[in-house]
């Protein structure tokens, strides 16, 4: 679970859910965890003091899928670019001498 989501009057809750794997596998887990609300909202209910227990929708939070994506394209282009040369020393300004 990444982030949850309610409603201000709390009787709805979006909760977000990061699945590491293929869209197909991603769409199994998220149809099951919606399968299984009922039993959330009564396990819910059995364990919170409120007036509505909220209902629960949940959805595929795909940020840490983009996320890797984005450093894995980072990582291509750094290893694409030549190596630096160790500066050091020989870097001094031109301005400071």
């Amino acid at each position: 679970m990444t982030a949850v989501e309610l409603t201000p009057d709390l009787r709805e809750a979006r909760v977000y859910i990061s699945v590491l794997g293929s869209d197909e596998e991603g769409d199994k887990v998220v149809a099951s965890l919606q399968g299984a609300s009922g039993f959330f909202h009564r396990e819910l209910g059995h364990r919170l003091d409120l007036r509505h227990i909220p209902s629960l929708t949940f959805f595929r939070d795909r940020s840490l899928e983009r996320g890797a994506h984005l450093l894995h394209l980072m990582d291509e282009v750094a290893a694409s670019l030549p190596p630096m040369a160790d500066q050091g020393e020989h870097s001094r300004h031109p301005e400071s001498e």
